[in-house]
């Protein structure tokens, strides 16, 4: 029988590509993607310089963020864990306090893409569907909390046809990171839109 794995615990993911290299050594059939697709994902420099490396468009990172707002993300993990409205950087003293809080983890500060966000559902490469994430006011992005335990702010509106430029250009680069991380299986890709341009922002 196929096992079915989770992404971890409540506070880390990291242990979850272990998991699946164990699973994979021992020729077990698991779902969800494989190992080097998990630890490709799970760590968040390691999927930016293999979408760098394909030239995909990414937000700026670390010394090239040049004003605000900009977002602290931790390197490691899945889900949005640890992702707070805290995490979004609007003044020297916010992000030296927010250094000084988690002086003991790893973050790295991200470009913050004002527009759309949009979510591309795949499975193997065959994209089966999008969902846009609407915020009312005084919401920027779709934090732990948002996600999983209380959704009120945010809307979702969803679909199955790419009709429009944008839908397809997000789309097409879904497709493209998917490839580029080694997917196998299923996953969901979280992309911003400035300008009508996607940048990729997530895995899931």
């Amino acid at each position: 029988f196929p096992v079915t794995i989770c992404d971890g615990d409540l506070y880390s993911s990291s242990c979850m590509w272990c998991v699946c290299k164990g699973l994979e050594s021992r020729e077990k059939i698991f779902t969800g993607n494989n190992c080097r697709c998990i630890q490709n994902t799970l760590n968040k420099r390691t999927c930016q310089e293999i979408l760098l490396r394909e030239k995909l468009p990414i937000p700026c990172t670390d010394k090239k963020v040049h004003e605000f707002p900009f977002l602290m993300k931790p390197n490691v993990g899945h889900g949005s864990m640890r992702i707070t409205p805290k995490n979004i950087i609007n003044s020297s003293k916010q992000y030296f306090d927010f250094l000084e809080t988690h002086k003991l983890e790893d973050f790295y500060s991200e470009e913050y893409i004002h527009g759309r966000e949009i979510h591309i559902a795949l499975i193997g490469e065959r994209v089966i569907g999008w969902s846009e994430c609407e915020f009312s006011k005084g919401k920027m992005i779709l934090d732990c909390t948002a996600k999983w335990v209380n959704t009120v702010g945010v809307n979702k509106v969803c679909g199955t046809q790419f009709r429009s430029k944008v839908l397809k250009s997000c789309r097409d680069l879904a497709v493209a990171a998917f490839k580029a991380v080694g997917g196998t299986s299923y996953g969901r890709v979280d992309l911003r839109v400035r300008d009508d341009k996607p940048f990729y922002r997530d895995w899931e």
